[in-house]
């Protein structure tokens, strides 16, 4: 068998693809001891200054990754900020009018005014968070920076632009 379709058919049959006689816990991908080898792995890298990806290739200053790493990093980002602009309706869903739809000016509202709780639970990665639990509409909308700032700073939670 093929080493890629060994590794694919452990993974299916929930067993480590270096150690096939570990049962791997829910959602693993592999077990404990390959986990605390690639942390250990990825440590002496990055503190040696190479790419823990490209073990041969330096890092970028204050990065951990070499620079075609972190473009396509940014490139994933970029994608995925546009899938949760458009699941979303793809333009600022304010009711002043305003309608933004440059994705460079849009960000994610908490419409319960619970942000900083919910980014307490989750950490950083809203949009990944939104992804994973298929666009939750009754708790998060799309609004330009300017309403979503200008709503965060009032008691009323209305939008400057519409009180104007």
């Amino acid at each position: 068998m093929p080493p890629r379709t060994r590794y694919t058919a452990a993974l299916k049959g929930g067993y480590c693809p270096s150690h096939v006689d570990t049962r791997l816990e829910n959602g693993k991908r592999v077990c404990e001891i390959c986990s605390a080898y690639y942390k250990r792995r990825y440590r002496k890298l990055v503190s040696e200054g190479f790419c823990c990806s490209h073990p041969t290739i330096p890092v970028v200053p204050g990065q951990a990754r070499c620079r075609e790493c972190v473009q396509i990093k940014q490139l994933r980002d970029q994608i995925l900020k546009q899938e949760v602009v458009d699941a979303y309706g793809g333009k600022c869903q304010c009711d002043c009018g305003c309608s933004e739809s440059i994705i460079g000016f849009l960000t994610v509202d908490h419409t319960a005014n619970n942000g900083a709780e919910h980014r307490k639970q989750i950490g950083r990665g809203i949009y990944r968070w939104l992804k994973t639990n298929n666009y939750p509409k009754d708790s998060f909308t799309i609004l330009c920076y300017n309403c979503n700032c200008g709503r965060s700073r009032r008691d009323d939670k209305l939008c400057p632009r519409k009180i104007a």
